[in-house]
């Protein structure tokens, strides 16, 4: 269940440099630890993917400040299966989590995109890096998790986003986060959401973010003068 191999991407020209995107590990297994991937370039042309292009709709490559981040959290998955340790008791001991945020580099609007809880962690991908345990790259998939940029669901569907952390098992330095947005109803099961339609969302939250900004009282001023403010708002915003 989730984001499939060759997956759909509609339009692979959508203009995403307009943002940074910042991806954030947690865990809770020696104190509360973070490891925190800042302000990366999401990737959504095939070419630019290489080796992860049929593995989701876009990838965010660590780079600047996160390059050469080790986490902890990565390290620890690849020691415990090479123990054989099962993936429940993992995720009780260390309790991962994740999320992401969208910062727009024109007013420095941010947004969480996505939430990833501990019992998002996939099975599967778990069984695989067990089971392989001569491969150098591996994957922890957080799957399920909860889009926070206002799509919302029905009863006829919801969205949910997935992460796949490509990481280096001897050093749990991670590589690449390999993302993608799909429905999780039945009968829509490997439709994915389209990168014209996240580029829209993306921006109606961070423009809603902006608005919610309480103004300073010099700016309410001016907006008045120019008829740019509704005056019932004065008392709330001041």
């Amino acid at each position: 269940v989730g984001f499939a191999h060759n997956v759909r991407r509609w339009s692979e020209e959508v203009p995403f440099d307009e943002f940074a995107f910042t991806v954030v590990l947690s865990s809770e297994s020696d104190g509360f630890q973070t490891t925190v991937f800042p302000f990366m370039r999401l990737v959504a042309d095939r070419n630019e993917m290489g080796a992860y292009n049929n593995v989701a709709s876009f990838v965010l490559f660590p780079s600047g400040q996160g390059a050469d981040n080790m986490s902890p959290l990565m390290r620890r998955a690849s020691l415990a299966c090479a123990e054989g340790t099962q993936l429940d008791t993992f995720k009780d001991a260390h309790m991962p989590r994740a999320y992401m945020i969208c910062t727009r580099k024109a007013d420095g609007a941010a947004v969480k995109v996505a939430f990833w809880d501990t019992d998002d962690v996939d099975e599967d991908d778990w069984a695989a890096m067990a089971y392989d345990q001569n491969s150098s790259e591996c994957t922890v998939r957080f799957d399920y998790g909860e889009l926070m940029i206002g799509h919302g669901s029905s009863q006829d569907y919801q969205y949910h986003m997935t992460l796949n952390i490509m990481f280096d098992r001897p050093t749990g330095q991670v590589l690449a986060f390999c993302s993608g947005i799909y429905h999780s109803t039945p009968d829509l099961s490997g439709s994915n959401m389209s990168n014209e339609m996240f580029l829209a969302l993306l921006h109606a939250r961070l423009d809603e973010s902006m608005r919610a900004r309480p103004l300073p009282v010099s700016e309410v001023g001016r907006r008045i003068l120019n008829h740019e403010h509704p005056t019932s708002q004065t008392a709330a915003d001041d």
